[in-house]
């Protein structure tokens, strides 16, 4: 089994920054980096141990893109065509689109690598406060008290051992943002989540894109965790094929939080550069599908979005860094 680490090398303590999340507002309006910043949550001094990593680092290789893809930024066709059959209209015109290099994590951050976070920190996550949160039990969903990300999608706490298997989901937008931040101050580099288009292009194979349909081409029985195969569980992380880039899961098991505010007219105005979605809306896009989706809510060009100060028991987040 494959297990990210991207906490790796922390040699002494921490540096500790200061991350929570604000409620209540009717209308969320993105700063200027089009990011949510957190509010502050009071953070007190702890050393972490270092992660042991799962396999030596290159000589010539960074701790923190040990289990990181590089990928070359180019142009590619983001979107789909008008005539494909089952796109709906917000995920249309197909569109040419630029992006710059960047590091994508090999797979979704993991329950462990978010507990250190939440250790060094005393982060308290959205879903942590008196809400209730879905479990899926038996192809339905049912909503109960208790439920944040120490417990799984069918309610239960996720064991020890398992912990740096599984997808940390139950993890708001604000959340994940917190857990980037936190982990830029420690590494030095720049940690976010990936925008939209970024998520598209390494999900179509990147630069000199082959445009497919699935991260792995276009059959997703190897390489997509969705309802004809999950059997209503989400799975390890790496449990199926890489995709063409030698990532995992982009396509089903969890969805995944992008960057991008949510616009279902956004694609008729994007700027053909580095797009960043809108400067403001009230929901943040989601990517990937999960397990009780059809293979066609997994394709790549696919779009859903959500509450971003919200947790849901079947949305996770992976990682990008910026040199």
């Amino acid at each position: 089994m494959k297990i990210s680490h991207y906490l790796l090398s922390l040699s002494a303590l921490l540096v500790f920054t200061s991350v929570g999340f604000s409620q209540g507002m009717k209308k969320v309006v993105a700063p200027a980096n089009n990011q949510v910043k957190p509010a502050t949550n009071t953070v007190s001094p702890a050393a972490v141990a270092p992660a042991t990593p799962s396999t030596p680092a290159s000589e010539n290789q960074s701790p923190w893109t040990k289990n990181m893809v590089k990928i070359e930024g180019d142009t590619f066709s983001m979107g789909a065509k008008e005539e494909t059959k089952n796109a709906s209209y917000y995920e249309k015109p197909l569109h040419t689109v630029k992006v710059n290099s960047f590091y994508m994590g090999k797979y979704e951050v993991t329950v462990a690598e978010f507990e250190q976070f939440v250790k060094a920190s005393n982060y308290k996550t959205a879903a942590e406060s008196d809400t209730l949160q879905m479990v899926l039990l038996n192809g339905k969903t049912e909503a109960r008290k208790g439920m944040n990300w120490r417990y799984n999608e069918i309610g239960e706490k996720i064991a020890d051992a398992d912990k740096a298997k599984m997808p940390v989901t139950r993890i708001s937008y604000v959340d994940a943002v917190a857990y980037c931040d936190w982990l830029s101050k420690q590494s030095g580099k720049t940690f976010r989540m990936p925008t939209e288009a970024e998520w598209e292009f390494a999900a179509k194979g990147g630069k000199g894109s082959p445009n497919y349909e699935y991260a792995c081409g276009s059959s997703p029985d190897a390489c997509v965790v969705f309802r004809n195969n999950s059997k209503d569980r989400i799975q390890p992380v790496g449990s199926r094929q890489p995709g063409s880039l030698g990532i995992y899961d982009l396509n089903g098991n969890v969805f995944e939080w992008c960057s991008d505010w949510y616009s279902p007219d956004y694609y008729k105005t994007s700027p053909s550069d580095n797009p960043q979605g809108p400067s403001e809306a009230r929901q943040r896009v989601i990517r990937g599908g999960e397990i009780i989706s059809s293979t066609e809510s997994c394709k790549n060009y696919k779009r859903d979005h959500r509450n971003p100060k919200m947790a849901f028991f079947n949305v996770g987040f992976r990682v990008v860094m910026i040199e």
